[in-house]
């Protein structure tokens, strides 16, 4: 059906967003990219956790 996630993530945007213009009452979208702030390291920075989880927040002090 799609060929890759990017493909994927695309198609799900627009079935959002069409509806959303479609609709004329729709000002702003604010999308948030949450998993991207996540990042599995470990806390000692030695390996990644086994899951992503509300701890797994990137710490303010790493780029």
């Amino acid at each position: 059906m799609y060929k890759d996630a990017t493909e994927r993530i695309v198609r799900a945007m627009r079935t959002i967003l069409q509806p959303c213009e479609r609709s004329k009452m729709v000002r702003c979208v604010i999308h948030t990219g949450s998993v991207v702030a996540a990042s599995p390291l470990k806390d000692d920075g030695q390996g990644f956790k086994h899951f992503v989880d509300e701890s797994c927040w990137t710490p303010l002090n790493l780029s």
